[in-house]
């Protein structure tokens, strides 16, 4: 899936911290890995299609107070192949869960803690997608493994359906919920 979506091109590191905030019309960036950190906000201004393609192992983070929100009917894909990690704030997705989407073709653990709130959908099928903290998760997960602690609830989106190959959404092949 990852290697399809390669627009090509050279690949830079993109990095926004602190109290910094920038706003992105649609388009399609390729990145060697994506920060957001402090209390930066990036805000993805639709209505269109956003892609982030990180190339080649690069990491995915969000960390902090900082948070990439999707407005005005913005839609976003992400696809790595190296580790993501959503902390602190996240994404502010308030719309439905196939406006975010993350494809991962990597092995390594995605990791979402903290107090966001998740609304979007994983495709990763060869890694472990940890949820912990106080986040509710509302979409859908394919992966090898999806484990759940803290207070944060998961509710699948049923309006999903199925992928599109035909495959169904799962929501992990061993689901653990630590939380109850």
């Amino acid at each position: 899936v990852v290697a399809n979506a390669d627009p090509g091109g050279a690949a830079s590191a993109y990095s926004l911290a602190s109290n910094n905030s920038e706003t992105w019309t649609p388009t399609t960036v390729k990145v060697s890995s994506f920060s957001l950190s402090g209390n930066a906000v990036l805000t993805l201004d639709g209505p269109g299609d956003f892609v982030i393609y990180v190339d080649a192992g690069g990491s995915f983070s969000i960390s902090g107070n900082a948070h990439l929100d999707l407005t005005n009917g913005a839609n976003l894909t992400i696809y790595t192949s190296g580790p993501v990690s959503i902390a602190g704030n996240g994404f502010a997705n308030t719309t439905v869960a196939s406006n975010l989407m993350i494809y991962s073709s990597s092995a390594s653990a995605l990791s979402f803690t903290g107090n966001a709130d998740f609304i979007g959908t994983i495709y990763a099928p060869l890694a472990t997608v940890n949820i912990s903290g106080n986040g509710d998760y509302q979409g859908a997960i394919r992966s090898l493994v999806a484990t759940d602690s803290g207070n944060g609830d998961f509710d699948y989106d049923e309006a999903l359906g199925e992928l599109e190959n035909g495959r169904a959404w799962w929501r992990g092949r061993v689901w653990i919920s630590a939380a109850g």
